[in-house]
C-alpha cells in the first residue's frame, strides 16, 4: 500500500491491541524527526511601547508557573527596569514590575538580572551608597550588599549576585565575599539564607575532589531549596592543569579529568568542560557540557540531547531542556535539541486568533550564551526573547510565547521504566488540522527501546495487558504506528489529516480530541518487559 506522503502510522486491524504488543517480531523503521520542531506561529506576548512603560526587553526568565520577568530598558536613556507578569497578581498584562529608587536609604542606580518566585521579584542592583556596589535584593528588601558581614563566618560581602528565591524559606545568595580589612582576600561563595552559613567557596575541598576550588563557574537551587548545584574548577595536582567538576550537594558529581574519564554513551570520553547544571526537587542533576563528541545533556548520568548547544536556560519537570542554539537568523533556542526556527519562516500571530499575521516576523535572538533567552511558562508553552519585526516600527526586542499545540493534557500517567522515569509524551505544533502538522515529542525512554505509537479518541484502562510492567490508557478503536528504535528521546511526525484506524485512515475534525500513548519494549534487572508511557489528549481546534 502507498500512502499521499509519508507517514509514521499504519492502519491497526480490528484485534485485540495488546496481542498484537506482545508480538515478538517487530519491522523496523527509523521514525525520529530531523525537521524543526513544528511551532507554526509565535504569539506575541509583550513588545516596547509608551503604554507599558519599556523601550527593549532583552531576557526572560520564569518560575515554570505563570510568573515571568525581563530585563527591560526605561524609553528615557537611563538604566534597566524590570518587566513582566506575577500570577496570581490579578493581572496577566506584562507591566513595569521594578524600577531603580531610593528604599529605606539605599540608592539603586539600577536594577538587573531579576529572577522570579510567585509575586516575589529577586535582582541585582548597583548601588553608590551607603555601600558602592552589586547588592541583592527580593522586592523592597536587600538580602545582601557590600560590607554586610556574612553570619558568624568572619567573611563581609563585596559584590552579590540575584539571589535563588525557592518555594521554602531559604534563599541562597551567589557572590564575592573578602576578609575584613583594607587587605582583604577575595572569594567566591554561595551562601544560605536565613542561617547565612556558607554552603560553598572558593579554598574548598569537596568531598571526591583532589584539590581545592579555584573558581565557581556556575551556582544553581533547587526549587524547593532542599539541594544545590555547582560548576567549579580546580588545579589538578595529578594532571598539572586547571580542570573542571559538577558538585551536588556538596560532593563531586562528575569532574574532567586526564587521569579518570567520565563515561558517556558506554564510551569513556574525557570531558572537555561543563557550561553550567540545574537540579530539581528529586534532586536528579541535569547538566550541559562538553565530551570529544560534542555537546551534551546529562540528566542523573543518563545523556539525553546531542546538539550544537553551549547554555542550558531551563528544565521542565519531565526533563525537557531549552537552550541555546548555533548562531542564525531566526529563534536560536533549541527545545530538547530541537530548533524553534520555524517561528521566523512562518510568522507571528499578533492578534491571538492563533494565525500569522502579515508583516509580522521574528528575525533574529541574542547571540548571548549566559543572558537567558528562553524559559518555561508552563504546561508546555515557552517564552522567548526575541527581535521583532513589527510593520512601521522596524525591528524591536520582544516578548513572544510559543504554544506547543494545546496545553499538554495527561489523561494517565506512566509507569516508571528502567530509566527510572515514565515515558512522557509531549504534543509539538499545530493543533489546526488544516495544517496537517504536529509532532509527539516522547522522553524518558529506555534507550535501544523498540517503541509504538498509540493513538485513539477513546480513553479506557486495561492494567498490566500482557504482562506489561505499565498501563493501556486507551480504549475504543486504536491506530498503531509503525514500530521505530529510540535513543532515549523520540520526536514523531503525526498528520492529523491521515490519523489511522482500524479500519482505515480519518482526518481529525476541529472540537475532536485524539489521545496519544506510546507502548515500548524495556528490560529490569535482565528480564525482558514491556512499558507505555503517559496518555496525552490533543484537542484540535
Amino acid at each position: 500500500m502507498k500512502y499521499p506522503i509519508p507517514n509514521m502510522y499504519v492502519p491497526l486491524p480490528a484485534a485485540r491491541v495488546w496481542s498484537m504488543l506482545a508480538t515478538a517480531a517487530l519491522p523496523l523503521a527509523l521514525m525520529t524527526s530531523n525537521a524543526a520542531a513544528q511551532i507554526a506561529t509565535a504569539e506575541v506576548v509583550a513588545i516596547p511601547s509608551a503604554a507599558n512603560g519599556v523601550a527593549g526587553i532583552t531576557t526572560v526568565s520564569s518560575d515554570n508557573a505563570g510568573s515571568w520577568v525581563a530585563d527591560a530598558r526605561p524609553p528615557s536613556p537611563g538604566s534597566s527596569v524590570i518587566f513582566g507578569v506575577l500570577a496570581g497578581s490579578g493581572t496577566s498584562t506584562p507591566g513595569v514590575l521594578r524600577v531603580s529608587q531610593t528604599l529605606n536609604g539605599y540608592i539603586q542606580e539600577g536594577v538587573f538580572a531579576p529572577r522570579v518566585q510567585g509575586l516575589d521579584v529577586a535582582y541585582t542592583s548597583i548601588a553608590p551608597a551607603p555601600a558602592q556596589g552589586f547588592s541583592s535584593w527580593i522586592n523592597d528588601d536587600v538580602i545582601a550588599q557590600p560590607g554586610d558581614l556574612i553570619g558568624s563566618t568572619g567573611l563581609e560581602w563585596f559584590g552579590s549576585g540575584t539571589p535563588r528565591m525557592t518555594s521554602t524559606s531559604r534563599v541562597y545568595v551567589f557572590g564575592t565575599a573578602r576578609t575584613p580589612g583594607p587587605q582583604g582576600a577575595f572569594m567566591q561563595v554561595a551562601v544560605r539564607y536565613p542561617d547565612e552559613t556558607v554552603v560553598l567557596a572558593v579554598g574548598d575541598t569537596p568531598l571526591g575532589l583532589s584539590d581545592p576550588i579555584t573558581s565557581i563557574r556556575t551556582f544553581e537551587s533547587s526549587p524547593d531549596g532542599t539541594a544545590w548545584v555547582a560548576v567549579v574548577t580546580y588545579d589538578s595536582t595529578a594532571s598539572g592543569q586547571e580542570e573542571m567538576a559538577v558538585l551536588d550537594r556538596g560532593r563531586v558529581y562528575y569532574y574532567n579529568s586526564l587521569i579518570q574519564a567520565a563515561q558517556t554513551e558506554g564510551q569513556f570520553n574525557t570531558w572537555t568542560e561543563f557550561s553550567n547544571a540545574l537540579i530539581d526537587d528529586a534532586h536528579r542533576v541535569t547538566i550541559l557540557g562538553q565530551d570529544f563528541l560534542g555537546p551534551v545533556i546529562l540528566r542523573n548520568g543518563d545523556q539525553t540531547v546531542r546538539a550544537p548547544m553551549s547554555r542550558l536556560y531551563d528544565i521542565d519537570e519531565d526533563g525537557v531542556v531549552l537552550t541555546n542554539g548555533p548562531s542564525s537568523q531566526g529563534i536560536r533556542t533549541l527545545y530538547n535539541g530541537l530548533a524553534l526556527d520555524r517561528i521566523g519562516v512562518n510568522g507571528v500571530d499578533a492578534t491571538g486568533n492563533g494565525f500569522p499575521d502579515a508583516g509580522w516576523a521574528v528575525v533574529g535572538q541574542s547571540n548571548s550564551s549566559f543572558q537567558p533567552q528562553a524559559a518555561f511558562l508552563g504546561d508546555g508553552r515557552v517564552l522567548l526573547a526575541v527581535d521583532l519585526q513589527v510593520p512601521g516600527s522596524g525591528t524591536v526586542d520582544a516578548i513572544v510565547m510559543a504554544s506547543l499545540a494545546q496545553p499538554n493534557d495527561v489523561v494517565c500517567d506512566g509507569v516508571p521504566n528502567s530509566t527510572s522515569e515514565a515515558a512522557s509524551i509531549r504534543a509539538v505544533g499545530v493543533d489546526r488540522p488544516a495544517f496537517n502538522d504536529l509532532e509527539l515529542h516522547i522522553v524518558n525512554l529506555p534507550p535501544g527501546a523498540a517503541v509504538i505509537p498509540l493513538m485513539s479518541m477513546t480513553s479506557g484502562f486495561t492494567a498490566n495487558p500482557a504482562g506489561s510492567a505499565g498501563n493501556l490508557c486507551l480504549g475504543g478503536a486504536i491506530g498503531r504506528g509503525i514500530p521505530f528504535f529510540t535513543s532515549g528521546t523520540s520526536t514523531i511526525r503525526v498528520y492529523p489529516l491521515i490519523l489511522p484506524q482500524p479500519l482505515g485512515f480519518v482526518a481529525a475534525q476541529a472540537g475532536q480530541t485524539w489521545l496519544f500513548q506510546a507502548w515500548h519494549r524495556d528490560s529490569v534487572q535482565g528480564v525482558a518487559t514491556s512499558n507505555f508511557s503517559d496518555a496525552l489528549a490533543v484537542t484540535f481546534r
